[in-house]
């Protein structure tokens, strides 16, 4: 997450999945700052990998860039920018 805002901001990466399973990470993201939330297969054993929904709150999305990287196991990468 990019914030281009002049005010530091916490900001929560939300997973849900189809069964209304939740995760969240958080992370204060300073003024002009970055931060990454990277998250391995580990961190989401608790969600059913069939249907995942993401949810990013606290960051002015007009000011605010995610870029989301998916690495497949076979060694793909899917990239897109939010």
């Amino acid at each position: 997450m990019l914030n281009r805002t002049s005010e530091s901001l916490e900001t929560t990466l939300t997973l849900r999945d189809g069964e209304d399973n939740v995760l969240t990470w958080s992370a204060e993201i300073p003024a002009q700052g970055v931060r990454k939330f990277e998250l391995t297969p580990e961190d989401t054993a608790a969600l059913k990998p069939e249907e995942l929904r993401m949810m990013i709150t606290g960051m002015v999305s007009q000011y605010g860039r995610p870029l989301v990287i998916k690495e497949f196991p076979n060694g793909a990468v899917s990239a897109m920018h939010c």
